[in-house]
């Protein structure tokens, strides 16, 4: 099946308080929409449609040039946002639609909405999830025969929609022509006078389209960033995701809540990471190694037998069973053979 992705990355996000495009805010070692893009080629799919506005330049840069990218230059809604791909598309039978800002969304979720709509040969598959407090997010509708008919945003909702406990994520998967027909019928006629990507759920169903849905199993997955706190919080939940995924390869951490491990760190087994360790970066660390306490690793390459205690290290080699510390620092372009020993207090460098 040919499976497209669009990514909505053009928002200003104004609640960041910050000069730097809310996208490429910094997440566990790589910009927030990357883990977006990531999670969608984890289950195959290579051909995206970022929508960019904002500091668009200095998207594409960060990102590189290998997808195709869609400038939104007003920004008039998520509606008209994915309309802006159109006259760039493809012809991919089925695209999802996905937040550039939910950095948590997985692949295993991303396949698990694809197979609902393949199998219910559905137009629109909608992401679900169900809130005790659903707070701002818009509000899952359905009609007497419990099919989705459409979603109303918190701001537009009746009382009686508020109390409705099923909200939808922003995470969608469409039939594509059906997508774009329903978007080209678009109004903002509406609290926020923008053009909705909700309200194209609620044209397909009247127009007698089949809008399935599929029902989010870990709700920390549809966590959108919006400001700082929503920040930490989302590192919080990836960087305990990073560590339980290396613990299960094969690496012991004895105290890994104390730990800040990036997601793009490599680490091999049987390697002991102490408390207050710090790997950032491409930082790749060997076989049987002992990492720490109170250690801090920047885009550094470490072979294997190698015990490293109290020190800093930043884009050095360190080879075979080398000895460093306590209270050593390994400053750039470091290289250091095998059987190396750096004692306390030394600091190298070139």
């Amino acid at each position: 099946m040919q499976t497209s992705a669009i990514i909505l990355a053009a928002g200003a996000g104004k609640r960041m308080k910050s000069n730097t495009n809310k996208v490429l805010h910094n997440l566990c070692g790589r910009p927030l929409v990357e883990h977006v893009i990531r999670a969608c080629q984890a289950i195959g799919i290579s051909s995206f449609y970022v929508v960019i506005g904002r500091d668009a330049a200095l998207v594409q840069e960060r990102l590189g040039e290998e997808y195709t990218y869609v400038l939104q230059a007003e920004q008039l809604g998520t509606g008209h946002a994915a309309l802006q791909v159109e006259p760039s598309y493809r012809g991919e039978e089925h695209v999802f639609v996905l937040c550039g800002d939910a950095p948590l969304i997985t692949g295993a979720t991303l396949d698990k909405m694809r197979q609902i709509h393949l199998a219910e040969a559905a137009d629109a598959t909608v992401l679900t999830a169900i809130f005790p407090e659903p707070g701002d997010y818009g509000r899952v509708l359905r009609d007497d025969a419990g099919q989705v008919c459409g979603v109303v945003e918190a701001k537009d909702a009746t009382p009686e929609q508020r109390a409705i406990k099923e909200i939808n994520t922003g995470f969608y998967c469409f039939r594509g022509d059906k997508l774009f027909a329903a978007l080209r019928q678009l109004t903002n006629d509406n609290a926020q006078g923008e053009y909705y990507l909700t309200d194209v759920i609620q044209v397909i169903h009247q127009s007698g389209g089949r809008v399935a849905s599929c029902l989010l199993e870990d709700n920390d997955e549809s966590l959108g960033i919006n400001d700082r706190i929503r920040l930490a919080q989302a590192e919080g939940i990836l960087r305990r995701r990073i560590r339980n995924r290396l613990m299960l390869e094969g690496v012991t951490f004895l105290q890994p809540e104390t730990c800040l491990v990036d997601d793009t760190v490599t680490i091999g087994q049987d390697t002991i990471i102490y408390p207050g360790v710090m790997l950032e970066g491409n930082t790749s660390i060997g076989k049987n190694c002992i990492i720490g306490p109170y250690t801090r690793l920047e885009n550094c390459q470490v072979g294997d037998d190698v015990t490293i205690e109290f020190s800093v290290a930043r884009e050095a080699m360190i080879g075979d069973s080398c000895i460093i510390g306590p209270y050593a620092y390994l400053r750039p372009q470091t290289e250091l053979a095998a059987g190396v020993k750096v004692g306390d207090f030394v600091e190298l460098k070139n």
